[in-house]
């Protein structure tokens, strides 16, 4: 065998046997010591999730079979709200239609009516809308009987 051969022979021997020790022996990890004065938080107390936070967790929001949430969230100190009861519309602006969504369960419209909620609420046929009802939904626009007669809001 050639001189040239035989040394890259040992040099590969020489590298299985580094990555058998490093596979086989365990690592050795310092972990650094900190100055004494610098305190450490506590860790904060973990709290348990309630089974529908947990089923929150795990739901797919863009599966067709998701039902709607029964009651639409209130943040804290804003009261609760019932699905389908309004505020009404701020002075010179009427309810916009945000979208429609297709459950199993029916059609929900998605309309934001109500200024001092952001966002849009979701309504279904013969919920309240304001000082409207609303009557009927397609893919792309709602109808709203009220005071001021029939009011049909279509996506922009």
């Amino acid at each position: 065998m050639e001189r040239r051969t035989v040394v890259l022979y040992a040099v590969a021997a020489v590298f299985a046997l580094m990555g058998l020790a490093f596979r086989l022996l365990p690592p050795r990890i310092e972990s650094p010591s900190l100055p004494p004065a610098v305190a450490v938080s506590p860790v904060p107390e973990i709290v348990p999730q309630t089974p529908a936070q947990g089923d929150l967790a795990r739901a797919n929001p863009f599966s067709p079979r998701r039902a709607p949430p029964a009651v639409r969230y209130a943040p804290a100190g804003t009261g609760t709200r019932r699905p389908g009861v309004s505020a009404g519309t701020a002075p010179g602006r009427g309810p916009r239609l945000v979208g429609t969504l297709q459950t199993p369960a029916g059609t929900v419209a998605l309309i934001d009516a109500d200024p001092a909620t952001p966002g849009a609420e979701m309504y279904r046929t013969g919920d309240a809308v304001g000082d409207s009802r609303l009557v009927s939904m397609d893919d792309s626009s709602v109808v709203l009987v009220g005071p001021h007669g029939r009011r049909v809001l279509r996506l922009p």
